[in-house]
């Protein structure tokens, strides 16, 4: 094994397609072509894209990528029209892919961030009814509103399949996380299930109040109560969340006792020092003032990065145009930390997934984690270029790659141990296209 970075890090092998690109910019269109294999991008439409952007200039970004989504979908109504249905899905999700990436460069106070987050969804909903299977779009309600997400089923029957929740993490959304794994647990033969809980985009994007909570338990107990009642699904229910997910996937593994598996991806249990971390330790080491005033420095250079650091101080429900990194210590951010006592409370199924090259920090906790869990059926699975073809973050440079681990396994958890469970009524009401508790 490599000797590991002492802090968070990506890939090493950068596409390079900016001239003098900042790092962000390039991680972010890579996530670009990660989703090319559900026809959500082509190379030839991002490498134009590219050409076309500077990527120093956040208006730039924005605009570049709002046109695109705006021609893809032109192109998909068009395609519906005429009768074109696989045309026009394909048309929608690239829509959805290029809207998305504007809303990701635009800061949260801009009237832009909002609209293109609302047009991006907009595409993937007139995508969903033109997928293979069943593919509806879900509201859970949930204290002052609701948490809006995706049912997929391979088909329209009431038969009873295993069912993986599938949740993202800080800085993706509930559509970018539907193409991650939901195509590939169709084509398996499973449901699949994706909300956005208090935190992540869509959630505070539709209620402000709905931002990052320690107990993400309480949501969770909700979305399972109503995924418990959805056509089709039995006691086999897995959860795998992605990135910051990884530690929503496991503190809810602490509370939530119908899960019969979790999949982390990767196991954070202390997600401070994951940040902490991922800014070099530099927080304890330097005066507050000195701190803040180099990290903003910093973000200054990347609108990208800058956009990112102050949609992740709005999803804390904090100041985000006044940004302040000692505001980490200062607000207590060591409370989202997972304790022992709490993983030696998951006793499911678990696996755990993490790259060689996530760096010392992020391998740490997961082998703490494995090593913490009392889990009669656990393994660590660690991911290298060499063996895999991935060395980013949540196998976004390999995707199918990440899906085969994760779903060889649950197909041996499952589908050599079928449940079988009496139907349950009906307590749902489908109308279009849309499920909704009666």
């Amino acid at each position: 094994m490599a000797k590991l970075k002492n802090r968070v890090a990506r890939s090493p092998l950068d596409l390079k397609v900016f001239k003098n690109f900042p790092y962000e910019s390039d991680w972010k269109f890579r996530q670009a072509f990660s989703a090319m294999p559900e026809h959500a991008a082509e190379t030839g439409e991002l490498l134009y894209i590219a050409h076309k952007i500077n990527p120093r200039s956040r208006d730039s970004w924005v605009k570049v990528w709002s046109e695109w989504g705006e021609k893809m979908e032109k192109i998909g109504d068009d395609c519906l029209k005429k009768g074109h249905k696989i045309s026009a899905r394909d048309n929608f999700i690239k829509a959805w892919s290029y809207y998305s990436n504007a809303e990701y460069g635009s800061l949260p106070s801009e009237p832009r961030f909002h609209a293109n987050w609302e047009k991006s969804v907009s595409c993937m909903h007139k995508a969903s009814p033109l997928q293979e299977g069943v593919l509806q779009t879900i509201k859970i309600p949930f204290e002052n509103g609701y948490l809006p997400g995706y049912y997929w089923r391979p088909d329209d029957s009431e038969q009873k399949r295993p069912t993986l929740i599938c949740v993202g993490g800080n800085e993706s959304n509930g559509e970018q996380i539907l193409l991650t794994s939901g195509p590939a647990a169709i084509r398996r033969g499973y449901n699949f299930f994706t909300f956005e809980y208090p935190g992540h985009r869509g959630a505070i994007h539709l209620n402000k109040s709905f931002v990052k909570r320690p107990d993400q338990q309480v949501p969770f107990k909700t979305a399972i109560d109503f995924l418990e009642e959805l056509p089709g699904v039995d006691k086999r229910i897995a959860l795998t969340g992605m990135s910051w997910g990884g530690y929503v996937t496991t503190k809810v593994g602490a509370y939530e006792k119908r899960l019969q598996a979790i999949i982390p991806n990767s196991p954070i249990i202390d997600w401070f020092a994951v940040f902490d971390a991922f800014l070099g330790g530099i927080v304890n080491r330097l005066p507050k003032f000195v701190c803040n005033k180099l990290i903003n420095w910093k973000v200054s250079k990347s609108p990208v990065k800058q956009s990112l650091f102050q949609y992740g101080w709005w999803a804390l429900g904090w100041d985000y145009e006044n940004l302040k990194i000692t505001d980490w210590y200062e607000k207590g951010i060591q409370q989202w930390k997972i304790t022992d006592d709490e993983l030696k409370n998951i006793d499911c199924a678990v696996l755990g997934l993490v790259g060689e090259n996530e760096g010392k920090i992020m391998m740490d906790q997961a082998k703490h984690f494995i090593n913490t869990v009392s889990s009669r059926n656990k393994r660590l699975y660690i991911f290298t270029l060499e063996k895999d073809g991935t060395a980013d973050h949540c196998q976004i440079d390999n995707r199918g790659r990440g899906n085969q681990i994760m779903f060889d396994w649950l197909d041996e958890l499952f589908l050599s141990n079928g449940i079988k469970v009496e139907p349950k009524s009906k307590a749902y009401k489908n109308s279009s296209n849309v499920l909704q508790r009666i």
